[in-house]
């Protein structure tokens, strides 16, 4: 068997609060060795990681990383987008449209429009980190089944 092709996907939130998570949840960068790339960006404001947040990802062994700005990323470059809302999504794919095609590779097969919302709402980050716990619990669960379909693409580019 040969080795899986590189896999760029992009989360995407408005102000960088759920992407960290979910990104982590969906594999994160180096997560299990060889795997997808998978990084955590903001398309409006940046609000810092809280204490608490920080403090449950540290002891849960979660590859937490702080959101990075939307403009430092070449589209061109990102296989799969994931926004997680609406207006998220409306912001990449005019972005991707204006610079230009993503990566025509095997990856267009399993993901042929590579802008998708994630179709679902996604809960916001707990106010002043309470319950914390609780809402990584919901994310994990609603993101379960995109986390499979990325690795199942990613185990069948080899």
């Amino acid at each position: 068997m040969s080795m899986p092709q590189f896999f760029t996907i992009v989360v995407v939130d408005e102000d960088g609060t759920v992407s960290p998570t979910v990104t982590a949840i969906l594999g994160g960068p180096g997560l299990h060795g060889v795997s997808p790339y998978i990084l955590p960006v903001y398309v409006f404001a940046d609000v810092p990681l809280t204490h608490a947040f920080v403090e449950y990802a540290y002891e849960h062994d979660l590859p937490i990383m702080q959101a990075i700005a939307f403009d430092l990323i070449d589209p061109r470059d990102v296989d799969l987008w994931i926004a997680l809302s609406p207006r998220a999504e409306v912001v990449v794919r005019r972005r991707v449209d204006e610079s230009g095609p993503a990566p025509d590779n095997f990856y267009r097969h399993p993901f042929p429009d590579p802008v998708v919302q994630c179709g679902f709402s996604v809960p916001p980050y707990p106010k002043h980190g309470a319950g914390v716990d609780v809402w990584f619990d919901e994310l994990r669960d609603l993101f379960a089944a995109w986390k499979d379909r990325i690795m199942r693409a990613f185990s069948d580019s080899s």
